[in-house]
């Protein structure tokens, strides 16, 4: 059984700390899927569809389900890509029964979860940091707009432009001049959003321009 995207990180860290046996597929399955729905209901985010930048994660310090009780919790993150914050997990098993997370045989209508502590506004707060749309080229120059959510990895960008009113130039000056706001407005918000350290500029034939 497949671990959903968004809760891999967390199950390495769950299966690091207390053992390979300890988080079965079954378990986790449930697990992701329930608190998917949980997490909208409280968030108004969809993590199946933010594209990876939200992960259920953080290395867990205790899974507690005390002895007799049918009520279990375990301690996780969320992780909104740059950022992060606490939270607990609660499940219970239906009907008094007992359900350990390393347990196989699970139905589906045998157990609930629910995010006991989940950090909700700064969790929509960042999310709407990384998503806004920055525009990387000026539409009142060109005849295309270019927008661009987050540098989470190399970025690269090539055209070809006509020759004459300084294109070139002016499409350089605009990218540069989008990094430099960019890296001034995400040190103000203490560098969440990261910075971008290296701009490549390559004009490998006339009218071509890579950036990099």
């Amino acid at each position: 059984m497949k671990t959903p995207k968004w809760t891999e990180s967390f199950v390495g860290s769950y299966r690091r700390r207390f053992g390979e046996d300890s988080l079965s597929s079954r378990f986790i399955f449930l697990m992701s899927n329930v608190l998917a729905e949980d997490f909208f209901n409280k968030t108004g985010i969809d993590v199946k569809k933010a594209r990876g930048k939200i992960i259920l994660g953080q290395t867990p310090f205790f899974c507690r389900v005390e002895a007799g009780k049918e009520t279990g919790e375990i301690e996780a993150g969320i992780g909104v890509s740059h950022y992060g914050s606490d939270a607990v997990i609660k499940w219970k098993g239906k009907n008094g029964k007992v359900i350990l997370p390393s347990d196989t045989e699970i139905e589906e209508g045998d157990i609930t979860f629910w995010f006991e502590k989940l950090a909700v506004d700064s969790i929509k707060r960042d999310y709407a940091k990384i998503t806004k749309k920055r525009v990387l080229f000026d539409p009142g120059q060109f005849r295309f707009r270019v927008e661009y959510d987050a540098f989470e990895t190399d970025l690269y960008f090539q055209c070809y432009l006509k020759a004459g009113a300084n294109a070139e130039e002016m499409l350089i000056e605009s990218a540069t001049g989008f990094v430099a706001r960019w890296n001034e407005t995400s040190e103000k918000e203490g560098a969440g959003n990261g910075v971008v350290h290296n701009v490549g500029i390559s004009r490998q034939k006339p009218g071509f321009v890579e950036i990099s």
